[in-house]
């Protein structure tokens, strides 16, 4: 059964595996972020400008073989267009990727776009609509798993104080209902970068100004229906590490054993940013997966996942 947040009062995690060669790039330029896991564990979707897209930034997929991440493949131009494409989520079925690109044609500065695979291939994007986009930027999206709920964030007016606010939209009736704010406990300053459990009554995010002091915080409710969510809460040092470093776009996979992020912290890809990995395990467990998703490296390499058992995990409270 998947491991969620909500019942939990202290998380223990091990600490994030770097992997250097994992998302190897010609010269080691660029960045590699926000990501997207398959149900399955087995497919990564995330965002790079690395050399060979289409435009600024494009989606790239890698997949699982032998314990090890294939070399990342370009989505194309069907789905990448000339300008900026990221800030992704797959639905649970693995068949819809939501995405925000800023390419011509929408409601704003970037707004939410919609591609489906059919027979192995990925179809045109579509517009999620006036119910989510506006002529603000909409971003970093995550739909759960029933594939009812969208979350993402937003720079338009009545969210909160911050530069960007989280919104939620239901699928009902067809399409995508008006988003509305999360409210003031999540959006007491700027939020961003959503993800829910799989219970739906945890939420992970990041909380901060974006690249500079950015921090994933979790906060719960009763139920799924309840609009209210407690206050927020900082994740522990083991992901939330000290000093002028940066962690974000949370999101745990589908058996809730590994929760990937990006960060700045050393180690990673020659521009310092890069996806890690750490185990999140319940309160008592000796033992643990570590997954870690780095940048950088030599392309002529494939780089790979590394999984190891650990020891007892130390406890990393929420303060």
């Amino acid at each position: 059964m998947p491991t969620t947040f909500a019942s939990l009062r202290v998380l223990s995690f091990l600490p994030p595996v770097r992997t250097a060669r994992t998302f190897a790039k010609r010269g080691g330029r660029g960045f590699d972020e926000g990501q997207a896991v398959t149900a399955d564990g087995k497919t990564l979707y995330f965002v790079s400008d690395r050399p060979g897209g289409v435009g600024g930034r494009d989606i790239w997929v890698t997949t699982l073989k032998d314990d090890k991440w294939t070399l990342p493949v370009n989505l194309g131009p069907t789905v990448n267009s000339v300008a900026d494409d990221g800030g992704l989520t797959i639905s649970a079925d693995g068949k819809r990727l939501i995405f925000a690109s800023n390419r011509p044609g929408g409601f704003g500065g970037e707004d939410l776009y919609m591609t489906t695979l059919v027979d192995g291939r990925w179809t045109p994007p579509v517009n999620l609509g006036p119910g989510i986009n506006t002529r603000y930027n909409e971003a970093m999206a995550y739909m759960t798993k029933d594939d009812r709920e969208l979350y993402f964030h937003s720079d338009r007016p009545g969210g909160g104080p911050g530069d960007r606010s989280i919104w939620m939209s239901k699928f009902q009736e067809g399409r995508w209902q008006p988003a509305l704010s999360l409210g003031p406990e999540i959006n007491s300053r700027t939020a961003s970068n959503a993800y829910l459990s799989n219970d739906g009554l945890s939420l992970l995010f990041s909380s901060g100004v974006a690249r500079v002091d950015e921090r994933i915080m979790v906060a719960s409710r009763a139920r799924v229906t309840d609009r209210k969510w407690t206050k927020p809460v900082y994740l522990g040092p083991r992901i939330n590490v000290a000093g002028s470093f940066f962690s974000s776009c949370p999101e745990v996979t589908a058996d809730g054993k590994a929760l990937f992020f990006i960060s700045n912290r050393p180690g990673g890809g020659r521009r310092r940013r890069h996806l890690d990995g750490a185990d999140q395990v319940t309160t008592g467990s000796a033992l643990g997966r570590r997954l870690e998703v780095g940048a950088g490296g030599d392309a002529s390499e494939e780089g790979h996942l590394r999984s190891q058992m650990g020891g007892a995990a130390p406890k990393a409270s929420f303060e």
